[in-house]
């Protein structure tokens, strides 16, 4: 059954910084686990941020615009360690500033994976101090992560059903929580509630379901060495599952769905992430 393994957070110092080191994961994660990743920021246009490798995959997110305000991004990326993760990570972004990277471990039952089934993201054009995630309807069981990032420094207090693994923020331009149900729930429809000690329409709310599935019989590993040519080379071999996800859900260009927002408003969540679609049992994404 899926488990909680840890955790990483890390803040941008200066509002000029574009890159920024993710510290290791802790406790340590192991080869086979699971991350997930919510970056925010103030985002002055549709930031694009970058993971530190390939095999990241983008889950879902969105950005939202106030009148005379930078506005406020968020987005969730994944992926299955290799090795080459476990230690620090470098991500980067261009253009925004306040940004806040925070990773969340989670490890499998033996001879499973565990990967995103469901997900959802939007913003808020209203002010207000009580954030709402979207509904997520799932098809099985599940264990839901949450997110809320506003541009505006709150501190949060939670609603019930969650447990808080990340409570960050960069002075007044962006914060975040981040929680789950620290448990797999049975499938059916779900949202959380958090209370934010300031009240603002630039704010952004996801959730990601994750499924257990079988693994694949591939390591999860970089730079296999190559074998002899025998007409079966094991160590190529790709699980369809993983090229399926990357083809459902290529990150946006620019992070965002290549329309200006209206003043005021916000984008719709930028396609190409998961949405609520359910994605069926198929091992997908990582590598």
């Amino acid at each position: 059954m899926t488990a909680y393994r840890g955790a990483a957070l890390k803040a941008a110092i200066a509002n000029s910084d574009t890159t920024l080191e993710l510290p290791a994961f802790d406790p340590a994660p192991q080869v086979g686990d699971t991350a997930l990743v919510w970056v925010t920021g103030a985002a002055p246009s549709a930031p694009v941020y970058t993971p530190p490798s390939s095999g990241w995959a983008y889950v879902t997110g969105t950005r939202v615009f106030d009148a005379g305000s930078p506005g406020v991004a968020l987005e969730a990326w994944w992926k299955r360690l290799t090795s080459a993760d476990l230690g620090p990570t470098g991500w980067g972004w261009d253009p925004a500033h306040g940004t806040i990277v925070a990773g969340v471990v989670y490890s499998p039952a033996t001879g499973k994976m565990v990967q995103p089934a469901e997900a959802a993201a939007a913003g808020g054009d209203t002010s207000s101090t009580t954030r709402t995630t979207p509904t997520l309807t799932t098809a099985g069981p599940r264990w839901l992560v949450f997110a809320y990032a506003d541009r505006s420094g709150s501190t949060w207090t939670p609603g019930s059903g969650q447990t808080t693994r990340h409570d960050s923020r960069r002075g007044t331009a962006s914060a975040v929580l981040v929680t789950d149900t620290g448990a797999e729930l049975a499938a059916g429809s779900y949202s959380r509630t958090t209370t934010a000690s300031v009240a603002t329409g630039t704010r952004a709310e996801g959730v990601v379901a994750l499924q257990e599935v079988d693994a694949p019989t591939t390591t999860p590993d970089p730079d296999p060495p190559p074998t002899e040519d025998t007409g079966s080379t094991s160590w190529l071999q790709v699980p369809s599952g993983f090229a399926r996800l990357e083809l459902l859900t290529p990150r946006p260009a620019g992070g965002g769905t290549g329309q200006e927002p209206p003043a005021g408003g916000t984008n719709p969540t930028p396609t190409g992430g998961l949405g609520t679609q359910a994605l069926g049992t198929t091992p997908l994404g990582g590598s």
